[in-house]
């Protein structure tokens, strides 16, 4: 059995173990989302085409508080990674350069609130991976002259050898990766987010830069035919699913200071960026439901907007473009109800989840989708299993894979 799963999986190099199943455990871990495994030992999970990201549907569904508890993992790489989450990134160390969340300094720092919120929760993941990050963060929407003052500060970095430390730099954007691309000294690799990809203007960088790094990480596939289909990984930002877990709506509502007797459409994002979120379509839909309320929750912490999830009918998404929008993750793993138009790769999330709809990007056909979500009158009952192998941990240990992929090539060269 062992030869010839290396011989259909084409890598002669992979490690298989076998194991009796005993009668507690399901064939597949969503059979039965109550069962518990009793085992006195830590369990070995061996997994191979699912990969580290199906893992953690298996952690939430036995409930290991953590998973150094209860797991021990031999994965397809032929070695064992124990107690993770520590341990996959050893002797690593990465500066991301990415989108500042504040005004601050041009300089390197590990402060998580100077960071846009996508880089952080990878930095977030790969760090509970036993990677080691800090931020170079660029406050480009706060001034574009930071874009070249960033750069010949990278620069300048680089002559000092200031970057030496790091094993490489992982831009997040594409004026982030030009500004990145100025040192020569350490592998690149390049996350386009979205507007860098569909922007005309930006598009044309993106697809001069893609050939000058390392790697290319798009959130979602569609992306690819944006960059000439240029060889990239597809690979989401995460999802913290424990913060993004279901609550109790009545409590939420209380502690949120909403209305009890109406339906409310949550809206998480600036509502001043019309062209691009589109709230006009959903005011405009909502509007044709008397019982319906829009909810802005714009500017809070992940925690907050948990809580606005748990605490709403339903999210709404009218976006002209997306990379791949975490939000409709977030909304699956609190088992929100999610109406939305066919935008990035939101089809592939809630298509066949009962309870979420598509929709046109016009008034009439989301108001018509809307009523059908509220009909229902109930929260999701499988949307939080879609989100799970979209976790911190799992996307983190993806990228880490890209990481050490880079890190592995350059050896080899320089042997």
């Amino acid at each position: 059995m062992e030869q010839a799963l290396c011989f259909m999986s084409g890598d002669h190099s992979y490690k298989f173990n076998f194991y009796k199943a005993g009668a507690d455990f399901p064939t597949n871990i969503f059979d039965n989302e109550k069962f518990e495994v009793h085992t006195p030992e830590k369990l070995r999970v061996s997994l191979f085409s699912g990969g580290i990201d199906s893992l953690a549907g298996a952690i939430e569904s036995w409930g290991a508080k953590t998973v150094s508890d209860r797991f021990e993992l031999v994965t397809n790489w032929g070695r064992d990674i124990k107690g993770l989450p520590k341990g996959i990134g050893e002797s690593m160390r990465i500066l991301y350069v990415v989108i500042a969340a504040q005004d601050v300094p041009l300089e390197i720092t590990n402060d998580d609130r100077t960071a846009h919120v996508c880089p952080r929760q990878l930095k977030q993941g790969v760090e509970r991976l036993g990677v080691e990050a800090d931020y170079f963060p660029i406050g480009g929407t706060y001034s574009k002259l930071n874009y070249l003052k960033a750069a010949m500060k990278f620069f300048i970095m680089s002559l000092r050898g200031d970057l030496d430390k790091y094993d490489l730099i992982h831009a997040h954007y594409g004026f982030h990766g030009v500004v990145a691309r100025c040192q020569f000294r350490k592998p690149l690799i390049l996350s386009l987010m979205g507007s860098d990809a569909y922007r005309k203007w930006e598009r044309l960088i993106a697809r001069i830069l893609v050939r000058m790094v390392r790697a290319v990480i798009v959130p979602g596939g569609q992306m690819k035919a944006l960059i000439d289909n240029y060889p990239a990984d597809v690979i989401p930002y995460g999802t913290d699913v424990d913060i993004f877990k279901p609550a109790d709506q009545t409590a939420m509502r209380e502690k949120l200071g909403l209305p009890k007797n109406k339906k409310l459409v949550l809206f998480p994002y600036n509502p001043s960026r019309v062209y691009h979120k589109r709230p006009d379509i959903i005011e405009a839909a909502i509007k044709q439901i008397p019982e319906a309320e829009m909810v802005v929750a714009y500017g809070k912490t992940s925690e907050e907007i948990a809580e606005y999830m748990n605490a709403c009918d339903v999210l709404a998404m009218a976006s002209s473009y997306e990379g791949s929008p975490g939000t409709i993750r977030e909304a699956l793993a609190c088992n929100l109800p999610i109406v939305s138009v066919d935008v990035a790769d939101v089809k592939v999330h809630i298509s066949d989840v009962k309870g979420c709809y598509l929709c046109e990007r016009e008034p009439n056909d989301m108001a018509a989708k809307l009523r059908l979500a509220f009909a229902d009158g109930k929260r999701l009952e499988h949307g939080r299993e879609r989100a799970l192998p979209h976790s911190l941990e799992a996307c983190a240990a993806r990228t880490i894979e890209v990481y050490k992929r880079v890190l592995g090539k350059l050896k080899k060269t320089s042997v």
